[in-house]
């Protein structure tokens, strides 16, 4: 048994994945872990003396101390993030953004606001991507194609958000990047999530279950296309049941908190350009851990995001442990608390 397996069932969730991942790297480095609060690993101790790190491992924190707390504000941001990258030369989906509270409205230039946001959409076909400004998972992150479906997604972001940005829609594959430093640690490439019939339940009771399980991760519901296409191409509608491993691919988020499939990569094997630009990306932003997320279009490869509290858990899912220990290890390596190294 791996010790990630291993501290899982000595602590299964709610749990935080990285409280168990920093317990387990810091057992194998030598390095002091304690447990500081009463419900258990959400906030810990590593290491000991002037270089010892409190950290949160859940909740809106960064849970990797290499990280300054302004390259974490312009991360959090997707604003403040494409600016970063346009001003450093790093090609990018771009995007618009607005608000969608009047809060605060006089502390921000004009032409921001929900009625711009109706003008620019219908300016443009009432066709974009369109994800919160703040978002993280891929939370409300979706694919818009009529006005109908853009006010029916407004009045559901503005339950838990209250700015947006609406994007040109591009297709291509797509890679996470994870970096310390310039070294990269994985290389994975994303795929859409399906729905998998069981030749008994209807594409509709599917799509529910899954919005369900999103809705019991704190993840919006997506929404299902009508009709949906099947892997075999025959157009289906939501009553219809799917024959047994018949596949519907989503045109959803490709977040693995969503439930999209991912592979490794090796570095070397990943498609041109991915690497260095996801390098550049994490430079402009003044990150040292970032997951960048990469998508290659027919333009080359642009960056779609960047995140500067990557989750790993796709890894350990996958049977990966021994890569989120090499994280960690580099990790801790370079907060000087390893004497191993």
């Amino acid at each position: 048994m791996s010790p990630l397996a291993a501290l899982r069932a000595l602590r299964p969730p709610p749990w935080p994945d990285h409280a168990r991942y920093l317990e387990a790297a810091a057992a194998r480095f030598g390095v002091a872990f304690a447990i500081l609060d009463a419900e258990g690993g959400t906030v810990v101790r590593v290491g000991e003396g002037p270089r010892a790190a409190v950290i949160a491992t859940a909740g809106r924190t960064c849970v990797y101390p290499l990280n300054r707390a302004s390259a974490m504000a312009l991360a959090t941001d997707k604003r403040f993030t494409r600016v970063a990258l346009d001003a450093a030369g790093v090609d990018n989906l771009g995007g618009e953004h607005f608000f969608l509270s009047p809060r605060l409205r006089g502390l921000r230039a004009p032409g921001r606001e929900v009625d711009d946001a109706r003008a620019h959409m219908a300016a443009r076909g009432h066709v974009a991507f369109c994800k919160p400004l703040a978002g993280s998972r891929g939370d409300f992150a979706e694919r818009v194609t009529e006005r109908a479906a853009f006010e029916a997604w407004l009045a559901r972001v503005a339950t838990a958000h209250d700015a947006i940005l609406l994007q040109d829609i591009f297709e291509g594959d797509e890679y996470r990047v994870l970096l310390v430093d310039d070294d990269v640690v994985f290389v994975m490439q994303r795929f859409a999530p399906e729905l998998v019939g069981d030749g008994a339940r209807s594409l509709a009771e599917l799509h529910a279950e899954r919005a369900a399980l999103l809705a019991v991760a704190g993840l919006s519901p997506p929404v299902l296309r009508d009709p949906a296409v099947t892997d075999a191409g025959r157009a289906v509608r939501g009553d219809v049941v799917l024959a047994q491993g018949e596949r519907v691919r989503l045109d959803d988020r490709r977040n693995f908190s969503a439930g999209a499939r991912t592979r490794l990569v090796a570095p070397a094997d990943a498609p041109t350009g991915v690497v260095p630009i996801a390098r550049r990306a994490r430079e402009a932003l003044g990150l040292r851990v970032a997951g960048v997320d990469v998508m290659v279009t027919d333009e080359g490869p642009r960056v779609v995001e960047v995140n500067g509290n990557p989750s790993v858990a796709s890894l350990e899912e996958a049977g990966h442990a021994s890569i989120i220990l090499d994280l960690w290890g580099e990790v801790l390596a370079r907060m000087g608390l390893r004497g191993d190294v």
